[in-house]
C-alpha cells in the first residue's frame, strides 16, 4: 500500500489510509468470496465518509428480514465470511 499511496494526490492518500486502516483481511485460503464488489466498495465508502446505510439483517427463527441503519465502523474477512463492524441505530 505504500507505493501506491507515495503517488496519490493528498487527498486521495487520506481516503487510501482510512481504507487501510478500517479494512482487515485475515485469510482466504485461495477461495474467491461471492460477496458483490459493489457492496463491498458502497461499505467502504461509508466508512471513509462517516455515513450511515441501510442493511437488510436475517432475522430469527425464519422472520422476515430486518432493515436496520448501521454506522459502518471497519470491515474485515475472516475464515471466508465478512464481519462488519458498526454501530446500529
Amino acid at each position: 500500500m505504500y507505493k501506491i499511496k507515495s503517488i496519490l494526490k493528498h487527498g486521495e492518500k487520506n481516503y487510501a489510509q482510512e481504507l487501510e486502516n478500517s479494512i482487515n483481511v485475515y485469510s482466504t485460503s485461495g477461495q474467491k468470496n461471492t460477496l458483490a464488489d459493489n457492496v463491498i466498495a458502497a461499505i467502504q465508502t461509508a466508512i471513509c465518509n462517516k455515513r450511515v446505510i441501510s442493511i437488510q439483517y436475517p432475522a430469527s427463527g425464519g422472520q422476515e428480514p430486518e432493515s436496520r441503519m448501521i454506522e459502518p465502523i471497519s470491515l474485515g474477512f475472516y475464515e471466508q465470511n465478512w464481519y462488519l463492524i458498526g454501530f446500529a441505530g
